[in-house]
């Protein structure tokens, strides 16, 4: 038996060492803070606090997904503060609304899923202001504490959430009534996901669409007096340079499989078209220790184990820049796909944070970044990185 006994590890997946997927993830909480500090530091603003009620029912986007047996309940208590312009990207984006909220969730099968405990940061954009109301638009993001995760042992029924520790992404739109007065009121539609970014198996992730019900008070008057816009360079003709280097985890199929490093790096060429927005195009490389494993491993014939691993993708995407941070979304086809990857097309969504606000000083800036990539809408990885804009 002897023989068959080294045979049997041989075949086993080569584990390379790597920081866990929770552990990537709380370095998200860093990037995070930096957001909440840009958002919530002293500002000429008038601050309010916020509480909402949301109802809904958890979808199920998967065949095997279990028997939601409740309705999914959201109480939420945030504080925000209304910019006012004395930074030059408030006026740019209609001077909104930045904050955090502390969130507490109770998801759609509690003896599956548990509770969900989260924190985010979030900024409001005002699409629509009338006399008696307005509508608004929220987007935030952070991170979720899930109480029962998939378990082999303990809690086999939740297929769908591998960790205590996910990403939590929310968009509501909202219409806010009586605008002008101190205490308003707020009816509003929002859509809330859970994800781990493929960190930990399984991972089919979380989504609920909800109504809610709200109210917010200002501590002060909630017409403040706004400042002009400060000028900013003219960089719509120029083309900036950028560069990436950047690091993630990918999770074998199995759960508690091992983990694999994926390393990347990329050029892009910029080009501001408004004041907020600049359009990217460039190529990406990247080097999936996975595919190699998966090589070596089983001995393939006619693959070299590194350039099985190896893929490059051609993207286009946007950055949406407000000071410091930026929102960046991109898309392209791969052109190089490392072995057995069967996928076409991908997608990159994240935050990055500059030295300094973007529209003031377009060139020589050094930033960190956090990014989820993704295939046809699923989580695939999660990546920090690092670059420079020239």
């Amino acid at each position: 038996m002897r023989p068959l006994q080294k045979a049997d590890w041989s075949m086993r997946p080569r584990r390379f060492w790597k920081p866990t997927g929770s552990f990537l993830q709380f370095i998200w909480c860093p990037l995070l803070g930096s957001i909440f500090f840009i958002f919530l530091q002293p500002l000429h603003a008038q601050t309010m606090l916020q509480v909402h009620l949301d109802g809904g029912r958890m979808l199920k986007i998967n065949p095997v997904f279990p028997e939601i047996t409740q309705t999914s309940l959201v109480a939420e208590l945030s504080v925000a503060r209304m910019t006012t312009g004395n930074k030059a990207w408030h006026p740019r984006f209609k001077y909104p609304e930045v904050g955090f909220s502390l969130t507490y969730q109770r998801l759609g099968n509690p003896d599956a899923f548990g509770h969900a405990y989260g924190v985010l940061a979030f900024i409001s954009h005002r699409w629509i202001a009338k006399q008696h109301w307005e509508l608004r638009a929220r987007l935030g993001t952070g991170l979720a504490y899930l109480t029962r995760p998939f378990d082999r042992i303990n809690n086999p029924v939740n297929n769908i959430i591998g960790s205590h520790i996910n990403s939590y992404t929310y968009i509501k739109l909202q219409t806010v009534f009586f605008p002008k007065k101190q205490t308003q009121y707020v009816l509003g539609a929002g859509y809330h996901h859970f994800s781990n970014s493929n960190t930990s198996i399984p991972n089919i992730g979380i989504n609920v669409p909800t109504l809610a019900l709200g109210v917010r008070h200002f501590l002060d008057s909630p017409n403040p007096e706004r400042l002009k816009a400060s000028p900013t360079p003219v960089t719509q003709n120029s083309l900036q340079v950028g560069v990436r280097v950047g690091y993630g985890i990918l999770e074998s199929k199995t759960p508690n499989g091992p983990n694999y490093p994926v390393y990347l790096s990329s050029v892009y060429l910029m080009k501001p078209l408004r004041q907020k927005l600049r359009f990217r195009a460039g190529i990406e490389a990247f080097i999936s220790y996975a595919s190699i494993s998966w090589v070596r491993n089983f001995d393939i014939p006619d693959e070299d184990p590194f350039w099985s691993g190896l893929g490059t993708v051609a993207f286009v995407g946007a950055e949406w820049m407000m000071g410091r941070v930026s929102i960046i979304s991109q898309i392209g086809p791969y052109l190089v796909r490392p072995y057995q990857m069967d996928h076409l097309i991908y997608t990159k969504s994240g935050l990055q944070y500059y030295l300094k606000d973007q529209q003031l000083h377009p060139r020589n800036q050094p930033f960190i970044g956090a990014y989820v990539h993704s295939h046809s809408g699923e989580a695939d990885f999660l990546e920090l990185g690092i670059g420079w804009v020239f």
